[in-house]
């Protein structure tokens, strides 16, 4: 399906309800399904896209802010023609593990966080990892790899490609 399609196919009420912060989506045509969003206060582009998977069983490629839609009374925003990326938002896209490493190390997270499709680009925090999920984490990178965490700086942006390329270094 792509973006008309499940348009059609799927009433925005339900992503309405789980999403109240947005304040209009539409899905746009396309190969890849992207979801645009208009918000203050909207999540983050992985909540948003891990919503979608939720509220209709289809993953989303990109999630991408704009200014100026409006939930209509029923269904979704149509696609306007002026969009305008919102400057304070950033861009989501799904990024697949493209490494062995990559994989390996979203298996970890996938277990350790119970989440399941996890991209390279996808935020440890976003995902809804916690202090004591990181040391989990750490333990595993130990055990896993022979490396020690300690060094990184893992308070902000922790991806998957971003650990991998960590963990590639560490082990030389």
């Amino acid at each position: 399906m792509v973006g008309e399609e499940i348009a059609e196919k799927h009433d925005a009420a339900l992503f309405r309800v789980e999403n109240p912060s947005v304040l209009g989506a539409c899905v746009a045509q396309g190969e890849k399904v992207t979801l645009l969003v208009s918000g203050n206060e909207a999540p983050s582009g992985l909540t948003l896209r891990r919503s979608f998977l939720r509220c209709y069983g289809v993953d989303v490629d990109r999630v991408e802010f704009v200014r100026g839609l409006r939930w209509p009374v029923h269904g979704w925003c149509t696609t306007p023609g002026d969009a305008v990326p919102d400057p304070r938002r950033t861009r989501y896209r799904h990024e697949p593990l493209s490494t062995e490493l990559e994989a390996e190390i979203g298996s970890l997270w996938s277990a350790i966080l119970d989440v399941g499709s996890i991209g390279a680009l996808d935020d440890f925090w976003d995902l809804g990892g916690n202090s004591l999920d990181l040391v989990e984490l750490a333990e595993a990178l130990h055990e896993r790899f022979g490396v020690d965490l300690g060094l990184l700086h893992h308070n902000d942006g922790l991806t998957v490609r971003g650990l991998a390329a960590f963990v590639d270094a560490a082990r030389g």
